[in-house]
């Protein structure tokens, strides 16, 4: 696949039948045998046509392979810790410009803890109008990224008050508003009265 369906019959006597260190490049452009096939799609139906200097044209079919994609600047997105292993990757392929093709992938961390340089898993997806003309060397890959610490909101701090006992010690309790559903998270302090 090229993308355009330009193709030549230089390409395929090339390919087929000349002797290594030939060139007939020149040959074939003067005498206008560079045509172009009848579909530029991957499949085949791909068909192309070439004339001689008789007036005379033979056709020929042949298939159109997938272009391999080379993948570069994968990296995935780091995030707060929220609960859970999902995340997103993003890279850039090298398709020809002007076909309609969208990249994703379908990406999560090994495990849903905080940590650093954690390792992310992902599989490459793709569509679009032109996305069959194209294959991915890999259907999958890895990468790594970090997930942060969560940083707590308190809704609520209240002190127990007491009848007085002879020392400024008592007790807190603390309401964080952000707590991802379904942990669980203790908390405790150290109070005391001023005096």
């Amino acid at each position: 696949y090229n993308q355009s369906g330009a193709t030549s019959l230089l390409h395929f006597y090339k390919k087929c039948c000349l002797a290594s260190g030939d060139d007939l490049t020149e040959f074939f452009r003067a005498y206008g045998l560079f045509e172009v096939m009848n579909n530029r799609n991957v499949g085949d139906n791909a068909k192309v046509t070439w004339g001689n200097t008789n007036g005379s044209s033979v056709s020929k079919t042949f298939s159109i392979t997938p272009k391999t994609l080379a993948i570069s600047n994968i990296a995935a997105e780091p995030k707060t810790y929220d609960g859970n292993t999902a995340t997103t990757v993003s890279y850039t392929a090298d398709v020809f410009s002007g076909d309609d093709v969208t990249f994703g992938a379908a990406a999560a961390f090994a495990d849903k803890n905080v940590g650093t340089s954690k390792t992310v898993s992902f599989s490459y997806t793709k569509s679009g109008a032109d996305a069959g003309n194209y294959v991915f060397a890999n259907e999958s890959g890895e990468t790594t990224a970090d997930i942060d610490q969560r940083q707590l909101e308190f809704s609520s701090i209240t002190a127990a008050g007491k009848v007085y006992d002879g020392n400024t010690t008592t007790t807190v309790t603390i309401v964080a508003s952000n707590i991802v559903e379904g942990d669980v998270v203790v908390f405790g302090t150290a109070a005391a009265f001023d005096n």
